[in-house]
């Protein structure tokens, strides 16, 4: 049976780097299998989720 590892990146919206770091986050094995927004002192942040195969 498959295992898995999960984890989890908080990001601001707007970021310039956010579609680099979901393909940093690819090259490293993780998928993303959701993301999420939440506003936090008046900004507004992504919550990314990943998963790979557990090793």
């Amino acid at each position: 049976m498959q295992k898995w590892e999960y984890t989890y990146d908080c990001l601001q919206v707007g970021s310039d780097d956010v579609l680099a770091h979901l393909n940093q986050m690819g090259s490293q094995g993780w998928e993303l299998v959701s993301a999420t927004t939440h506003l936090s002192s008046g900004i507004v942040n992504y919550t990314f989720f990943f998963k790979r195969p557990k090793a």
